[in-house]
């Protein structure tokens, strides 16, 4: 049996989705001339079936650099004349191409919500899915920054684990999806620093020689800057793009916080155990070799050796937030000078605190920055997606 026209890329959650994601975005080809062709489609919840030309300038006008398929919930809120629209759409361009791939990082726990659209079910075409993971700790730390930081009611990072964790079953939901009548295969692999890679090999498909490699994305902020978002919630809640506004600007040289302790780490390998066990069976030879002998799946004491933190809120301390400040005044003026026209920075943020001013005040003023910064680098990136 070939391999399904129809891939359905479905997560899992911070394993890498967003770098396929904006790989495909941006590629008009992902694989070589002369070869089976893939086209890289979004189901758009206002603008429906979204590929091509169009697609590709709907993800240069976005912070982040790429365009995802509505979530679950999102589909299943579309009225019927929408959704058939789209399924329309999405038949044409089946006809036309060997392979179409919509991905959203959150589908893998939704197959019922998914089923309930009854989009692939009138679609009348088999389809397959593709999933990466990776073990539920590193999940759940990078999770914590991702999601459980900056929930509206703040939750103790054990409670928000254990709440997370059953979303990291992944053998259960990956089995919900085999079940699908409609669905023929699932291919699973474990987060590599090459996801677009992995996945055209799991069709056997060859990339384009022009297809970057490696690329990622949506990769964590540096400690520094979280822990100033945690003093400044404001910042970061309800924008989630600011992460990808600031990334990559140097803003700090400590890495993402490891918040998960050997007893939390311990309890969540024990309860994993046995769907990381069933999800061994599910892989390729290669990969459940591997899997096995990567012990952060089966041992909380494969963190040991990690330097923790506390989730909770800490401090601000004079030193690094002086360094803060300047690296956060350095940047803004770069980008500020890359603007064809811009608002004047403000008079309060324009001369710096003193080096020896309180911890506070100088974390306030950073959090203006920052704030400041946001909206500059979004007003240059789409003046260079206009450009």
């Amino acid at each position: 049996m070939g391999h399904p026209r129809l891939i359905l890329h479905v997560g899992g959650a911070k394993c890498g989705s967003s770098a396929l994601q904006s790989t495909f975005s941006a590629q008009p080809r992902l694989t070589a001339p002369g070869t089976p062709d893939v086209v890289y489609a979004a189901l758009h919840a206002r603008r429906g079936l979204v590929h091509g030309e169009a697609l590709a300038t709907m993800a240069r006008s976005q912070s982040f650099g790429y365009v995802s398929s509505a979530t679950a919930q999102d589909l299943l809120d579309l009225n019927r004349s929408f959704r058939d629209r789209a399924l329309s759409d999405l038949r044409g361009l089946l006809a036309n191409h060997d392979h179409v791939v919509l991905s959203n990082e959150s589908w893998l726990p939704r197959c019922d919500m998914m089923t309930e659209m009854g989009l692939l079910e009138d679609l009348g075409e088999a389809f397959g899915v593709f999933a990466v993971v990776r073990p539920q700790v590193e999940t759940i730390n990078s999770g914590w920054w991702q999601w459980g930081a900056w929930s509206k009611r703040p939750l103790k990072l054990e409670v928000w684990a254990k709440r997370h964790l059953p979303q990291c079953q992944w053998h259960s939901h990956l089995q919900t999806w085999q079940q699908h009548p409609a669905c023929t295969d699932v291919a699973v692999r474990l987060l590599s620093r090459d996801i677009v890679g992995d996945f055209l090999a799991a069709y056997g498909l060859t990339p384009d020689p022009g297809l970057p490699q490696g690329k990622t994305s949506n990769v964590s902020l540096p400690g520094e800057v979280l822990r100033l978002f945690q003093r400044h919630p404001d910042l970061r809640k309800g924008r989630a793009v600011i992460d990808f506004a600031l990334a990559g600007f140097g803003l700090g040289d400590q890495p993402t916080p490891w918040v998960v302790d050997p007893d939390l780490a311990g309890q969540i390998t024990a309860q994993s155990r046995a769907d990381n066990e069933a999800l061994c069976a599910m892989l390729p030879e290669d990969q459940a070799s591997r899997m096995r002998d990567a012990p952060g799946w089966w041992s909380g004491t494969a963190y040991a050796d990690r330097s923790l933190e506390p989730s909770q809120t800490q401090p601000a301390e004079p030193g690094p937030a002086a360094e803060m400040q300047a690296r956060l005044m350095r940047t803004l003026d770069d980008v500020k000078g890359q603007l064809l026209l811009g608002p004047a920075l403000s008079g309060d943020l324009s001369d710096p605190l003193p080096a020896g001013a309180d911890a506070d005040q100088l974390d306030a003023r950073n959090a203006a920055l920052a704030a400041a910064l946001f909206h500059t680098a979004t007003a240059l990136h789409r003046q260079n997606a206009v450009g």
